[in-house]
């Protein structure tokens, strides 16, 4: 989540033209990825929640 605070900034290097394009375009790039790899992970967490859940430990005990 450290790329989402530092948007800002580099918005503004950007408009000031202190960084070029394409240091934009792989900052945008590496979000779009983060936010993927996130969803992924979420997608994952619902579609199999008894081995999420079970392999941390939230559920030990709780089934023989």
């Amino acid at each position: 989540m450290a790329l989402r605070s530092q948007k800002p900034a580099l918005a503004m290097l950007l408009q000031r033209g202190s960084v070029g394009d394409d240091l934009w375009q792989r900052f945008q790039r590496a979000e779009k990825e983060m936010e993927d790899e996130v969803k992924d992970v979420v997608a994952e967490v619902f579609f199999f929640p008894f081995f999420f859940f079970s392999s941390f430990g939230f559920v030990s005990g709780c089934f023989p």
